[in-house]
């Protein structure tokens, strides 16, 4: 969802790379003029219970799909970055269900003028050992 609004994708991407420290997961949705990426990475998992990993969600726009995605949108101070999980271990489950979220200035690019922006979504992805 961009600003409450479903976001029409039309590639999808997930990756679940290692499988403790250093590990992480990538989650790409585009379609021709929005891009959004979760990431959750540097995993260090203690016991079934007690995970601590780094997070970041991005967003980017274009106007022609022929051209770069450009810059990320600008993330207010603080971050509000978020990518939660409802498993215990994801870097090893087979189904890895969760949601991510997080606002931007308006504008896009390295602009900070215009409406903030906010994303969010739900995700349940299948992981073939």
């Amino acid at each position: 969802m961009i600003n409450d609004t479903a976001m029409n994708i039309m590639s999808l991407s997930y990756e679940r790379y290692g499988s403790g420290m250093g590990g992480g997961m990538t989650i790409t949705a585009s379609n021709g003029v929005q891009k959004v990426k979760a990431e959750a990475f540097n995993f260090y998992q203690h016991s079934p219970w007690s995970m601590i990993y780094q997070e970041q969600v991005s967003y980017f726009t274009h106007t022609d799909s022929l051209k770069d995605w450009g810059e990320t949108y600008l993330r207010p101070v603080p971050r509000d970055d978020q990518v939660t999980f409802d498993n215990f271990t994801p870097l090893s489950d087979s189904v890895v269900t969760g949601a991510f979220s997080a606002s931007f200035n308006g504008g896009g690019g390295i602009a900070k003028g215009g409406q903030a922006t906010t994303v969010k979504g739900n995700f349940k992805l299948v992981f073939i050992h």
